[in-house]
């Protein structure tokens, strides 16, 4: 967990400033539809747009499940960045800045925009995300989490939450199921119609912080209806987008889960132990933190297309395609305050023969207090460079045939999220009189303690000089680079077919299936290197020093070094310049000083496999009076395929990749019941069952675990 500069809201006071632009014949309202039928909103194979607050309401009221819309009159009068902010305008979506962190690093949370949502409190991997209907590729590689911040505001019509899951959708959405939806030619009035938009914004924390903070964007779409009956409709839309900003951070969780390890074990009996009564969590305290500044920017680009024809009132053919890209830089320095050699495990005496050990104090009652023997001052610079795509493809039909309806269709998607450059360069404060390599005598029990739910360090003169001076910190002993790769390709077929019933008690039934197959690939290595001749302190380092951030304004009084990236960068291309030097500072899983080692480096982080869903459902729904009662069935098999890579630590010549085969089912049972007492009432409840398939990295490792209560 990490906390941010609070005085001010998180993105600042964001000025917004935009530009629209209606051209040639039409208008720049989607067309208000009759009200859609009653099963459209659950059936995700009938994807309805929905131009006013009004028909959004009529949509809600009829749809067959409980339901969220908003229309496009709602996504109009929204100023936010992307459509995980927007989806925070539904009831019982919370949206969230982070989730997409990388292992051993700082996540996204400080870009200081929604990434992610979360329906009734739970993760977004539990989410299914639909574009138009297309369950679209996860491409995270430990989560099936989807960054919603890849879809801009613009060019949506339409997002229906879906709260519950009908026989007729997809069965893992322990969450929800979320649809945004996008315009084709037949959702505006008249034959032709087009606008264009700009906007521009201002930070005003990256302002405070004197970095970049101002951005801008376009937006355009066109549509136009073609033929004598206006039955053929282009639509085509672009985006493109560019935010600065700059946030500061503090960092205690970081500190005491990540490597450093800056927590403490404070209080244990002769034992070893924490204390008979005392609650474990408050035994452990805080030995460390860091404050920094996060500071970078986010393109985002992309656009969509549909081609639709209607030959004749009860036939649609059409193509849909959605493509969405971004490029984020984050930067983050830091100056820390880290705890060393602090009692974190229970079990060891204090005692030695009766007498204390080192690093322990009487407490009294038969308890000892645990101390801290050294404090370092140390400064950190990391990236979080983010390369993330997504996109889809559908091409389908939908047929009306007297009582019967008809609706196949083939689907693609491909996502992607990479971190191809994440890079590192850190230094250790070593002062006079040091006990251990880069740490200050300490000796006190407790480093930190907090005022307004801030940690306060209480520090040594000489360790109050460093975190106040931080130039004065020896320059970057080593430079670390990072490369992590994830996609995931999916792809299928589906067929949803009904017939309805005229004035019976059954009204309709609904039955049809659909095949998802999915590939997946993961890859992650690293490279560290030293530098091989240091300035005599860091600010003596200049080509890398560029000044100071403020820090943490209103707080602390540590500054923060700037980083020259570019500079970074080159000198770690420099040192890694030759294949050979390349493979020798590869150090993710052994030392690259030998073939067997590089060998093993290569492979150890790579993840391959495969993923087949096969699902039928069948659904009926029967009036009797004001009551609708829709009972429905699905089944779903999944087969998993893995291929990962295993170390034989006895003999690592006989590394090798390994594969290994699952499969799983589940039957999905459900039963909705509507009570409609007027057409603006209805009283709704429910049963369903849902599931939901781990990520591939769970799926796919090298490892098992089982667990025996």
């Amino acid at each position: 967990m990490a906390l941010y500069n609070r005085p001010r809201r998180l993105l600042g006071a964001t000025a917004l400033s935009t530009l629209g632009l209606l051209m040639l014949a039409g208008t720049a309202f989607a067309q208000d539809k009759p009200a859609a039928p009653a099963a459209a909103a659950g059936d995700t194979t009938d994807v309805v747009i929905v131009g006013t607050r009004f028909s959004a309401k009529n949509m809600q009221m009829k749809s067959d499940n409980s339901i969220s819309v908003l229309s496009a009159a709602d996504l109009q009068h929204t100023a936010v960045h992307n459509a995980a902010e927007i989806m925070g305008l539904m009831p019982g979506v919370n949206v969230m800045m982070t989730g997409n962190s990388f292992i051993g690093g700082i996540d996204g949370a400080s870009r200081g925009e929604g990434q992610y949502v979360s329906i009734r409190s739970m993760n977004a991997e539990y989410n299914v995300n639909l574009i138009n209907g297309v369950e679209v590729a996860t491409a995270q590689p430990y989560s099936r989490g989807v960054q919603l911040n890849l879809i801009p505001p613009n060019g949506l019509q339409t997002i229906v939450l879906n709260k519950t899951s009908m026989a007729n959708m997809d069965g893992d959405a322990i969450g929800g199921t979320i649809d945004f939806r996008t315009p084709t030619a037949f959702d505006f009035h008249g034959k032709q119609h087009a606008s264009v938009q700009v906007s521009g914004n201002f930070e005003s924390q990256a302002h405070d912080l004197k970095a970049d903070a101002k951005g801008y964007g376009a937006a355009a779409e066109y549509s136009r209806k073609f033929g004598a009956g206006e039955n053929f409709g282009v639509y085509a839309s672009y985006y493109y987008s560019l935010r600065q900003y700059a946030n500061s951070e503090l960092g205690g969780v970081m500190e005491a889960s990540g490597g450093d390890r800056a927590y403490a074990i404070s209080y244990v009996d002769a034992n070893g132990n924490i204390p008979a009564g005392m609650n474990p969590v408050d035994d452990l305290i805080l030995a460390g933190f860091n404050v920094g500044v996060s500071s970078g920017r986010t393109e985002l680009a992309g656009g969509t297309l549909a081609f639709d024809w209607r030959p004749d009132d009860n036939t649609t053919y059409y193509l849909h395609a959605t493509y969405a890209h971004d490029f984020t830089t984050q930067n983050s320095s830091l100056n820390q305050i880290v705890g060393e050699g602090t009692v974190r495990n229970e079990g060891t005496s204090p005692l030695d023969s009766g007498a204390l050990k080192p690093g322990y104090i009487s407490a009294g009652n038969g308890l000892y207090q645990t101390l801290i023997p050294n404090v370092s001052n140390r400064l950190w610079y990391e990236t979080n460079p983010e390369h993330a795509s997504l996109s889809t493809f559908e091409l389908g039909m939908k047929k009306t045939a007297g009582n019967w309806h008809f609706a196949p269709s083939l689907f693609y998607s491909y996502g992607r999220n990479d971190r191809p450059n994440h890079l590192e360069l850190w230094t250790t404060s070593i002062p006079t009189g040091s006990s251990s390599s880069g740490a200050a005598p300490y000796g006190a029990a407790t480093l930190v303690t907090y005022s307004d739910d801030f940690p306060v360090a209480h520090l040594t003169p000489g360790m109050d000089f460093a975190a106040r001076n931080p130039g004065s910190m020896p320059a970057p002993c080593c430079y670390e680079l990072t490369a992590g790769f994830s996609d995931q390709t999916k792809y299928g077929a589906r067929f949803d077919t009904g017939y309805t019933f005229e004035g019976d008690t059954l009204q309709s039934i609904d039955f049809g299936a659909k095949y998802v197959s999915s590939e997946r690939a993961v890859t992650n290595r690293d490279y560290t290197v030293g530098e091989p001749a240091p300035a005599a302190s860091f600010q003596a380092d200049t080509a890398i020093f560029d000044g100071y951030y403020p820090g943490f304004p209103g707080k602390y009084e540590y500054p923060v070094p700037i980083i020259n990236h570019v500079e970074l960068a080159r000198r770690f291309g420099a040192l890694t310049a030759t294949q050979a030097a390349l493979d020798a500072a590869s150090d993710i899983c052994a030392g690259g000083g030998s073939a067997l080692g590089v060998m093993i480096n290569y492979n150890c982080n790579t993840l391959g496999g495969t993923e087949k869903v096969a699902s039928a459902y069948v659904m009926a729904k029967f009036v009797s009076g004001n009551l609708e009662i829709i009972p429905g069935a699905r089944y779903e098999s999944t087969k998993v395929h893995n291929t990962y890579f295993v170390r034989v630590t006895a003999d690592e010549s006989q590394d090798h990749f390994d594969s290994n085969n699952a499969t799983f089912s589940a039957f999905l049972p459900s039963i909705f019941l509507n009570y409609r007492t007027s057409p603006d009432t209805v009283y709704r409840a429910s049963i369903w069952t849902s599931y939901t398939r781990p990520p591939l990295f769970q799926l796919g490792g090298s490892a098992s675990t089982s667990f025996d209560p």
